[in-house]
């Protein structure tokens, strides 16, 4: 933990406040955060009054406050009364969907992007999007151009020939299309995996599996 944990943690205030995010992005030279509550999120009792230091975005120290003191050039960011936890990772989202879970809302990416943040999640993967869309978003968050949660996306969905939901899905009324299917999505998203939706067939996985060799395929 202590070197090799790139720098995605959540400063989340115990009693009503603004959350305050680091991410690649907010990355200083060297940072120290003192006085605070640190959840390590392996199962260890917290430390209650701990200090954290990171150096160009990874842990350099972490420990009680007596025993890990902030260096003299570092920025100080005091959090008495505040957590410090390793950022939560939401492993089902779709990034285009409207508030009724049917409708696609395109408009309201930061809404999202803000509610998964203010929720203390900084790692996120959306199982089926319209690919373009979520591929850029992807790259303007990871480039510090947008707020927003860490992105893995796996692309358009894969459904039958009557998608449950169809702006974000493509229709396939025979096994053999689904190969080209999957090298497409892969060669345009620089190997993102492929969500199956409605598709549970072995026949079906097989042929997603025969599209590209290794392939990630993921059941929605």
């Amino acid at each position: 933990m202590m070197n090799s944990l790139k720098t995605f943690l959540i400063l989340l205030a115990l009693l009503p406040a603004t959350p305050f995010f680091i991410g690649p992005a907010q990355e200083v030279e060297l940072l120290a955060i003192i006085h605070a509550v640190i959840i390590d999120g392996h199962g260890k009792p917290p430390i209650e009054d701990g200090t954290l230091v990171l150096r160009a975005g990874k842990i350099e120290a972490v420990g009680p406050a007596t025993a890990i003191k902030a260096p003299a050039n570092a920025r100080v960011i005091d959090a008495r009364g505040k957590a410090v936890m390793p950022g939560l990772a939401d492993m089902h989202v779709h990034l285009t969907g409207g508030w009724d879970g049917d409708s696609v809302e395109m408009l309201g990416f930061q809404r999202y992007l803000n509610a998964l943040l203010y929720a203390g999640v900084t790692t996120a993967l959306d199982t089926g999007n319209v690919q373009p869309y979520i591929l850029q978003m992807r790259q303007e968050v990871a480039a510090g151009r947008l707020a927003g949660p860490r992105i893995y996306c796996a692309g358009a969905l894969i459904d039958g020939a009557d998608p449950a939901w169809p702006p974000l899905s493509f229709a396939v009324a025979t096994v053999e299309q689904i190969p080209k299917l999957v090298r497409q999505q892969k060669q345009r998203s620089g190997g993102c995996p492929q969500s199956l939706f409605g598709l549970v067939r072995p026949d079906d996985h097989g042929a997603c599996a025969r599209g590209e060799k290794g392939w990630a395929a993921r059941l929605h």
